[in-house]
């Protein structure tokens, strides 16, 4: 190295190392042989040419590498997917099968709520009773609509 660049550095300094950076190297590297084989140059554009080629061919393959495990991914979910299915063994008609039992529970909760609510009534049949006795009315209607109503919330809530 001191034989091929005490032509051409002069001096060192700490604040400039330019002089011995990796490109700067190769080119006078490349000069000194070129001096002696006239063939170094073309050899070098040869290399250079080859070398961009192989860049943009492996820039490809990593796209297409990249994309082929995208694909084994989506392979990947899409079995997992499938043995999620098949562990479950759904039956043609199934999803609407599920869709009115559905609709009946919700019905049914709803009956329910409501029947909550109604049932205060029964809380309020002797204050009813009373009344019509005091106002000396026949009850007996009353008394045959509260048990009728009683029946249908049993009838309901055996459900």
């Amino acid at each position: 190295m001191v034989e091929l660049s005490h032509h051409f550095v002069n001096y060192l300094s700490v604040k400039d190392n330019s002089e011995f950076e990796n490109s700067r190297l190769l080119k006078l590297l490349d000069g000194v042989c070129a001096s002696k084989n006239s063939l170094h140059v073309k050899n070098i554009e040869a290399f250079e040419t080859l070398y961009l080629s192989y860049k943009t061919l492996k820039e490809e393959l990593d796209v297409i590498e990249a994309e082929e495990r995208k694909i084994e991914d989506l392979k990947e979910f899409a079995r997992f997917e499938i043995a999620k299915i098949d562990e479950v063994s759904p039956k043609i008609g199934e999803d609407e099968e599920l869709i009115s039992f559905k609709k009946s529970l919700s019905k049914k909760e709803k009956i329910e709520q409501a029947m909550q609510k109604a049932g205060a009534i029964f809380n309020l049949e002797s204050s009813v009773n009373e009344v019509l006795t005091l106002i000396e009315a026949d009850g007996s209607f009353f008394d045959a609509c509260m048990n009728d109503l009683r029946l249908l919330f049993e009838k309901q809530m055996k459900r």
